[in-house]
């Protein structure tokens, strides 16, 4: 329970990921922070080791830096290093401070990537239009006369009403008029939203699948992915991500 103070007293000051959000601050302040905290973290994970058998290191920087700062990756008018590049160079030295601890018993892998966006795609908003879904006087989604809503963002999900908190189980009737409209979407050139609709038994095994949302979508233009959630993709401002307000005005 002391943890935290010992490593204060230390002068170690850990950082949650969660202390950072992306709230409309300038890129310079933000990526400071993003460092700020990406610093605290691996001075307190070379800390712990000299106490653990077995540590797991969870390095965001990247992941942080690139859903705001991709623009740079496209700017060919300047000499200045990338941040998302400044990024990998600290992760390549958080990796080699890491691993000379105990090089035999090391592994490191990363599991995500990046690239441009042109857009956010709604479905919700689609769900609306059709009557799939029904929002009350607060703008949250009305339960009790909604069909089908959006999951939040990357999951790439559409879960049916009667899935949502195991209050039932959705018809096959109602899982297939669901992934027919899912199938039939179309953007405004005329191309298709959604490559493929899956349910989720077809991705998922194991006793907890049916928390997994009711339909998962692979986008058919992976630089067009599904909004997610409103709230949620409000709350981390998702489209102001990977550089796209840059070129839409947002």
């Amino acid at each position: 329970r002391r943890l935290l103070a010992d490593l204060h007293r230390q002068g170690i000051r850990y950082a949650h990921d969660v202390t950072l959000f992306y709230t409309g601050q300038p890129f310079d302040t933000f990526a400071k922070d993003a460092w700020r905290v990406a610093t605290a973290q691996l001075e307190t994970a070379l800390e712990l080791a000299n106490e653990t058998d077995v540590m797991v290191v969870n390095l965001t920087l990247v992941d942080r830096v690139s859903h705001f700062l991709w623009y740079e990756m496209k700017d060919q008018n300047t000499d200045k290093r990338p941040i998302i590049l400044q990024a990998y160079d600290f992760i390549d030295e958080a990796c080699r401070k890491l691993q000379a601890l105990n090089p035999e018993t090391t592994l490191v892998f990363s599991e995500i990537g990046f690239g441009e966006l042109d857009a956010f795609y709604s479905i919700d908003k689609e769900l609306i239009a059709a009557g799939l879904q029904v929002l009350n006087s607060d703008g949250l989604v009305d339960h009790n006369h909604s069909m089908a809503m959006e999951t939040v963002q990357g999951s790439h999900g559409i879960m049916l009403k009667r899935d949502l908190n195991n209050l039932g189980c959705a018809s096959s009737s109602e899982i297939e008029s669901v992934s027919q409209f899912l199938k039939e979407l179309r953007f405004e050139d005329g191309k298709p939203v959604v490559e493929q609709v899956y349910h989720r038994d077809e991705l998922y095994t194991g006793n907890y699948r049916h928390l997994a949302p009711t339909l998962i979508i692979k986008p058919a233009n992976e630089k067009r992915p599904p909004l997610g959630e409103s709230r949620w993709a409000n709350h981390v401002r998702r489209t102001a991500q990977s550089g796209w307000h840059r070129d839409k005005g947002f």
